[in-house]
């Protein structure tokens, strides 16, 4: 038995959004003392089993997660499963996290992580395509980098969508729902769905937009069009995840569109000081498919918080 069971609202007790990234950036600029398997998955009845391990030098890990089929449960949490977090010392498990808020948070962690670097410092506009929790969490900590005031919401789910802009609005966002053409007018865009194809036209966006793409992790499926990735100065959390599971350059790959060089840099090399944005009109785009890396660095450091951690 583990010491700890810690749940979504512990979690976000323990580690604010700025604590969230700090812990990221440092694990992504000590990648090399991680090691971070390719996540194994397992076709199951209306969906898949994912198994996402990771080993650092004082504590391993493994999330266990359900993800339905894109066209159910549309409306309920996508995200279902366990962290198990061990003690490297005895290989002890030491706590037990609920993987949903886990995954929440460490996501939208790493798309702060890339907009802090890539979006331009005058990025007030926000668009997210997206209802849920993950498009939830990416307007808490997008409105911790830049300082949001407009929102536009883009969804199948007419309720939660309504429901996001009301509270958006309470918090003095000029708040509203809006068709996939509000990209137009956005300085930042997230997709935070389970969309297999894009989801809006890339020649759409203006000039100097940054996009966070985090919501399929399939080599055929993909939010972003060919057009955006041809546009656009892109960013991978990892070149060897992003090419076997990003459909955004797997499938420009496969059609000779692109090749590998058209990733100019991982996030630990952007946070390093690679230079991706040049100029103020250029697109920049951060592809993000999750590294069991992730969730470990952040349950570690909600352990370390709540209990003197391993």
């Amino acid at each position: 038995m583990t010491d700890a069971v810690v749940g979504g609202d512990e979690l976000r007790g323990l580690l604010s959004p700025r604590r969230v990234i700090e812990v990221l950036e440092a694990a992504f600029l000590g990648a090399s003392d991680y090691a971070s398997p390719a996540r194994s998955a397992v076709q199951v009845r209306d969906g898949e089993l994912l198994v996402m391990p990771a080993v650092s030098s004082s504590a391993f890990g493994v999330k266990l997660v359900t993800l339905p089929h894109a066209d159910r449960d549309v409306g309920v949490p996508r995200v279902k499963g366990v962290y198990v977090l061990f003690r490297g010392s005895d290989l002890r498990p030491v706590a037990t996290f609920d993987a949903a808020p886990l995954t929440l948070l460490r996501t939208a962690g790493v798309s702060a992580i890339a907009t802090d670097r890539l979006a331009r410092s005058d990025a007030r506009r926000l668009v997210l395509f997206g209802a849920g929790e993950q498009a939830r969490e990416h307007l808490r900590f997008m409105c911790e980098i830049r300082p949001i005031e407009v929102l536009r919401v883009v969804s199948r789910a007419p309720a939660r969508a309504q429901a996001l802009v009301a509270d958006a609005r309470a918090l003095g966002l000029d708040a509203a729902c809006a068709e996939p053409r509000a990209v137009a007018e956005a300085d930042i865009v997230c997709t935070c769905t389970s969309s297999a194809t894009p989801l809006f036209d890339g020649a759409w966006l203006r000039p100097g937009t940054h996009v966070n793409a985090i919501g399929t992790y399939h080599p055929t499926a993909r939010e972003l069009d060919e057009r955006t990735i041809l546009r656009a100065r892109v960013v991978v959390e990892s070149r060897a995840a992003a090419f076997a599971e990003a459909g955004e350059l797997c499938l420009p790959l496969a059609a000779g569109l692109i090749d590998a060089s058209h990733v100019r840099a991982d996030l630990g090399e952007l946070l390093a000081g690679a230079l991706v944005r040049e100029t103020q009109e250029d697109v920049t785009v951060l592809k993000s498919v999750g590294l069991g890396l992730e969730d470990l660095a952040v349950a570690q450091a909600a352990y370390a918080a709540r209990a003197g951690g391993p």
